[in-house]
């Protein structure tokens, strides 16, 4: 559990909640943070997406037949977005490693009669996984099989590439001795003056 504020907005709260796992765990600890947040295009007003990042208290205080109402009377279609961002604290650095994936679709046309997975609780009619159909796809995320729902899964495009980011740092670190050589340059001494004023600079990528 981490606080939660949604004021800040998202890469800030990201921010927070891993400064503050840390603080139980650790700074040597490699550990990522994911949160979901939805936009209903109909609802939400330019770049502010509704209900944003509040996205769990907002399902649970709403009826389907509620947003229907409300979509219904807005005559702005049904367009909604699910997004899922992760940042991931790797020991050594100070600003954690941001990732994004989001699933583009459109709210349901009637309320989910199907059942709720029992192996896969995401994959269930009670939260808006079950109110969201994604384009390209027939049936409700909530309603697919795992198999089905990876092609759709917003978390799983996030993951995916943090999975590419650590697959990169370990082939990286196994790296055999003849791929790299360290060079050790020895200025002439007229030079040496001019060296020391300068600043090295690493970039991380």
């Amino acid at each position: 559990p981490y606080a939660e504020d949604y004021r800040v907005g998202k890469e800030r709260l990201l921010m927070r909640a891993i400064a503050e796992i840390l603080q139980g765990v650790g700074r040597q600890s490699l550990l990522f943070v994911e949160d979901t947040s939805l936009r209903i295009d109909a609802l939400s007003d330019g770049d502010e997406d509704f209900p944003g990042l509040s996205v769990k208290e907002w399902f649970a205080s709403t009826t389907f037949e509620e947003l229907d109402k409300a979509l219904s009377r807005s005559g702005r279609g049904r367009r909604a977005v699910v997004k899922s961002d992760i940042a991931l604290h790797v020991p050594g650095l100070s600003r954690p490693l941001f990732f994004h994936g989001e699933a583009t679709g459109t709210v349901a046309a009637q309320a989910p009669e199907f059942q709720e997975s029992e192996q896969y609780p995401w994959l269930t009619p009670t939260t808006f996984n079950g109110w969201f159909t994604p384009d390209g796809a027939s049936k409700p995320l909530g309603a697919m099989s795992l198999e089905e729902s990876w092609r759709f899964d917003f978390r799983t495009q996030a993951l995916e590439q943090l999975i590419n980011r650590l697959e990169e740092y370990a082939a990286s670190l196994n790296l055999p001795s003849n791929a790299y050589s360290r060079v050790r340059l020895v200025p002439p001494s007229n030079q040496l003056p001019l060296l020391m004023e300068h600043k090295l600079s690493l970039i991380h990528i």
